[in-house]
């Protein structure tokens, strides 16, 4: 539903980036919007995802996902 039909009520709205943890699969997905479309964040070299949209709001996926 994030990816479908939630997505599209996203963008209807204006939502700027919003993330999935897909808890059962241990998955964690950021996007963003760009130009109108969502693209998904990919973690740096660190395991890191940075926000674009919030500066200082990172996300350390593997520690997050391992507790």
């Amino acid at each position: 539903m994030d990816t479908g039909s939630k997505k599209q009520a996203y963008r209807r709205n204006g939502v700027l980036g919003y993330i999935i943890w897909e808890a059962f699969e241990n998955q964690l997905e950021w996007f963003q919007s760009v130009d109108g479309d969502y693209q998904q964040l990919m973690p740096d070299t660190d395991g890191i995802i940075r926000s674009q949209m919030f500066p200082g709001l990172w996300l350390a996926v593997e520690a997050l996902l391992n507790n």
